[in-house]
């Protein structure tokens, strides 16, 4: 009941203390308790993810997550353990190399097959890490109507080999651009 509780309110955080023009997604996706359906257990475990675009949107979900476990377990008289992992920053691609993507895409596949106004994704991304660093982009090939015509992560995701020779031209065309030096 309490687990129960805690996942509630931490999903009234979205509504309640971001702005509705900020992004956020807290995903409560592990639950671990008991091994008896006839014993109420003594402990639980849940798990899950925090999603946003905006550090400051992150602090305040985090902040809210941890009074929210010391106030909901506290009313029930348990006591509960926060503990916060920071994952992935979001995804944030930069204009002049995301031209320079687009252009080698259309050279590639035609202009009117490359789609620059994607919507922002929640999705995890470990190179988001490297365009925190460095400046960079980072694309979609368009893999999907493959075999199981599922998104990557889906359980039935099987990757479309009929990309591969798109993707492999698509970089080297990158290569091919950045490096050609103007005639003298």
């Amino acid at each position: 009941m309490i687990a129960a509780q805690l996942i509630t309110a931490f999903q009234t955080l979205v509504s309640r203390t971001t702005s509705p023009l900020d992004c956020a997604v807290i995903s409560t996706t592990t639950v671990e308790a008991g091994t008896a359906f006839n014993v109420i257990p003594g402990k639980v475990r849940l798990s899950g993810t925090v999603r946003t675009f905006k550090p400051s949107v992150q602090k305040v979900i985090r902040e809210g997550m941890l009074r929210m476990t010391d106030q909901v377990c506290a009313a029930f008289g348990a006591q509960g353990t926060f503990n916060y992992l920071d994952g992935y920053p979001a995804t944030v691609n930069h204009e002049t190399e995301t031209g320079h993507a687009a252009e080698a895409a259309s050279d590639i596949v035609g202009a009117e097959n490359v789609i620059t106004d994607v919507e922002p994704s929640m999705g995890g991304e470990d190179f988001a890490y490297m365009l925190d660093k460095t400046p960079g982009c980072y694309f979609f090939v368009g893999q999907g109507g493959g075999p199981s015509d599922s998104m990557l992560h889906h359980p039935t995701y099987e990757f479309n080999d009929e990309i591969l020779p798109i993707g492999a031209s698509m970089f080297a065309r990158l290569a091919e651009r950045r490096l050609a030096r103007p005639e003298r």
